[in-house]
């Protein structure tokens, strides 16, 4: 089994930032050992480009935009008979980065499990929570419960008080 891992939390709390860390590390052993990774990010997130993974930071990858979990999967498997299985290309497959995870559909937690248990590739997402109102936001949730490490990150509140900017840690986006 490999691991499934999620950074969460609030926009503006560097989640992408280390999602984008994590591929790094990964980018270095694919050069060194000839092992693939496929980074991925939900198709209506075009804010800084089409077919970008980008940090607030301004670091960027180049991505695969997909609408769903099942489009994200036939992206790199194919159908035989009941199951999916690894389409010769991409036989040497180690490591599936998604970001903005908070975008897809409820079926991603069985996506992520499978690729995760049947295929053996590590799963690193990144995405929000929870929405404005404090409410786990699209399947985040389900995504945390089957996860093997989640990493709550927090950003600087920028409510003023006082006329002060308040600058304790926030866990929640604003609208």
């Amino acid at each position: 089994m490999s691991p499934i891992r999620i950074e969460a939390g609030p926009m503006f709390s560097g989640k992408s930032t280390t999602l984008y860390a994590h591929i790094e590390g990964y980018l270095i052993a694919e050069r060194e050992i000839g092992r693939d990774i496929l980074v991925f990010n939900h198709a209506s997130d075009n804010r800084y480009g089409e077919n970008q993974l980008s940090s607030h930071s301004g670091l960027n990858v180049a991505a695969i935009a997909v609408r769903d979990s099942w489009e994200l999967l036939a992206y790199f498997c194919q159908v035989n008979e009941t199951t999916y299985q690894l389409k010769p290309e991409f036989a040497d497959l180690m490591a599936v980065f998604i970001d903005e995870a908070q975008f897809f559909d409820a079926d991603m937690p069985q996506v992520v499990t499978f690729i995760d248990t049947e295929l053996g590739i590590d799963v690193y997402l990144a995405g929000l929570d929870t929405d404005f109102r404090g409410k786990t936001f699209g399947p985040m949730g389900d995504l945390m419960a089957v996860a093997d490490h989640v990493q709550k990150h927090t950003a600087i509140c920028k409510k003023r008080v006082d006329g002060k900017i308040c600058g304790q840690p926030a866990t929640k986006t604003q609208r």
